[in-house]
């Protein structure tokens, strides 16, 4: 069976464990990545959820440098008072910087054959086709691509 890709826009964190999730499907895949995903700062931390779902894929192992986490700590404000709350976590999860979670992904993400990686690209525009959609790239919007779905894994964009 011939199938069109399945266009993914960003290439962070969401961006890369969906791609796995597709490829490993057997679902051919485009992921587009701008190239900022590295240099983000947010999170550094795997909860519970996120860590079963990488070891699932099998990459939680290659993610050496973790720092376990018991819970989380709220500081919230209500009124004029800060009130504090604290969440015990079950399961297992870890701090992990985003650079370092992210090379394991994309290592992930190139070992597979059904991906091919446009990176340092940006996404212009897309259009609805009879057969799904085209994706427009680039400063120029001279790359077009055509895929069966478009998913917007790139952030607040």
């Amino acid at each position: 069976m011939n199938r069109q890709p399945v266009i993914v826009v960003g290439g962070g964190p969401v961006g890369s464990v969906l791609t796995l999730l597709l490829s490993r499907r057997g679902i051919p895949v485009y992921l587009i990545d701008a190239g900022a995903s590295f240099s983000k700062i947010c999170g550094e931390g795997l909860l519970p959820a996120g860590w079963g779902i990488l070891e699932d894929l099998g990459v939680a192992r290659e993610l050496v440098e973790r720092s376990p986490i018991q819970g989380l700590k709220y500081r919230l404000q209500s009124g004029g008072d800060w009130q504090e709350m604290f969440a015990a976590l079950q399961g297992r999860a870890f701090g992990v910087e985003r650079a370092h979670l992210l090379g394991v992904l994309r290592k992930a993400v190139a070992r597979e054959s059904h991906v091919t990686v446009f990176e340092n690209t940006r996404f212009r525009d897309f259009s609805f086709t009879p057969d799904g959609v085209e994706v427009t790239l680039g400063e120029g919007g001279r790359e077009v691509l055509s895929g069966s779905l478009l998913v917007g894994a790139d952030g607040l964009h």
